[in-house]
């Protein structure tokens, strides 16, 4: 939801604004790029907290298998 928004938004605002100053398909154009530099920033985001959760899972593993070896 947060994509579609982000992308959908600012090229509605830029669409309002090349009506309102007459300055073709700029505006638009614009909030398109800026929508999806904010959706790209979205998914860098999640993608880096699915690696931090996974490292955070690796590490709780590594941990318990220390342990359980550990008391052999």
């Amino acid at each position: 939801m947060e994509i579609v928004l982000g992308l959908a938004l600012p090229c509605y605002l830029g669409s309002l604004a090349d009506k309102r100053w007459g300055t073709g398909s700029a505006f638009l154009i614009a909030g398109f790029f800026l929508g999806l530099a904010h959706g790209v920033r979205v998914v860098m985001r999640a993608y880096k907290e699915a690696l931090r959760d996974q490292d955070d899972e690796d590490r709780k593993t590594r941990e318990a298998r220390k342990k359980y070896y550990d008391r052999k």
